[in-house]
C-alpha cells in the first residue's frame, strides 16, 4: 500500500501542460523549454486565432488541445465574453446566439470541433453548468 513515507509499488508518469494566452505564442515556446509536454487553452471562438498561435510554435513538436465551450445561451455568450480575461467571442458568434434557437451554442461548438481538425492536436469539451447532455450531443 502506497502513503506516506512507503515506496510506490509502480513507477508514475506525469506530463506537464500549461494554459496558453493565444495572443502570446514567445511564453509558451519559453515554458515548452521548461519542460511542458502539452499546451491546452481557454475556450475559442474563432479558429484563425489559434491557427495563427499554433503557426507561431510551429516545430515545438507538442500537442495543442483546443478549449470547446458550447455556449448555453446568450447571457451566457456575453458573460464569457465582457467578464473572463482572454476570451473574446466574435460578433459573428454573438450574433448568431442572438438570432439562433436554443442549440445555436451546441452548432457552434459542433463547428468549431470540425474547424480544428488538421489546426491542433486534440480538443478539450468543457460542459457549460454541468449540462453533461449538450456533451454527448456533440461528441454524436
Amino acid at each position: 500500500m502506497a502513503g506516506l513515507g512507503n515506496p510506490i509499488d509502480k513507477p508514475t508518469t506525469f506530463f506537464v501542460g500549461m494554459a496558453a494566452n493565444l495572443e502570446d505564442p514567445k511564453a509558451a515556446k519559453v515554458k515548452v523549454s521548461k519542460g511542458v509536454d502539452f499546451i491546452q487553452t481557454q475556450p475559442i471562438f474563432d479558429v484563425e486565432i489559434l491557427s495563427k498561435f499554433t503557426k507561431g510554435i510551429s516545430g515545438l513538436n507538442v500537442p495543442v488541445i483546443a478549449g470547446i465551450l458550447p455556449l448555453a445561451s446568450l447571457k451566457h455568450a456575453e458573460f464569457i465574453h465582457n467578464e473572463v480575461p482572454g476570451i473574446t467571442i466574435p460578433e459573428e458568434v454573438m450574433g448568431r446566439m442572438r438570432k439562433g434557437t436554443p442549440d445555436e451554442g451546441l452548432k457552434i461548438a459542433q463547428e468549431l470541433l470540425n474547424e480544428i481538425k488538421g489546426v491542433c492536436q486534440g480538443a478539450r469539451i468543457m460542459p457549460p453548468f454541468r449540462k453533461y447532455e449538450m456533451i454527448e450531443k456533440l461528441i454524436h
